[in-house]
């Protein structure tokens, strides 16, 4: 069967769709933020826990003053996994994807969007409690859907 461009759907479809859609992506943006939750856990409080909340103060870490090499260490696993797995996944995000856009036909690797999620978890995970955000990254997260 041979599809023709532009697709026709119709309302039904269309919205059951983008029901489908909205709860991958949902549930997608929830496990990102536990896997931040959990990094930063894990690095600076050497906790195994996926809460965080960003508006209560970090108890002190048990690492003393050998805190300061959490994010040098989170910088350098990023690096790592970036350049070994997925080196188009470099940047920001809305660069990369006009580019696949433009000249992949809108293709971009399932792999990328793995690696950029536990690449972006670890750089906010392992940056100092005052300075978490969260929003770079999704451009690129989404746009591999």
């Amino acid at each position: 069967m041979k599809l023709r461009w532009p697709l026709r759907l119709g309302l039904v479809r269309l919205s059951l769709l983008a029901i489908v859609v909205g709860l991958v992506t949902g549930l997608g943006a929830v496990v990102f933020r536990d896997l931040i939750g959990l990094v930063h856990n894990l690095s600076f409080l050497g906790v195994f826990s996926f809460d965080y909340e960003a508006n209560v103060f970090t108890p002190p870490s048990p690492w003393g003053a050998l805190i300061i090499l959490v994010p040098i260490l989170g910088g350098q696993i990023v690096t790592f996994l970036i350049t070994t797995f997925a080196p188009e996944a470099r940047g920001h995000g809305v660069p990369e994807v006009m580019d696949a856009i433009y000249y992949k036909n809108g293709m971009i690797r399932p792999v990328v969007a793995v690696i950029k999620s536990i690449a972006s978890a670890l750089s906010i995970g392992t940056r100092p409690p005052s300075s978490l955000s969260t929003s770079p990254p999704k451009y690129h997260h989404h746009s591999a859907w």
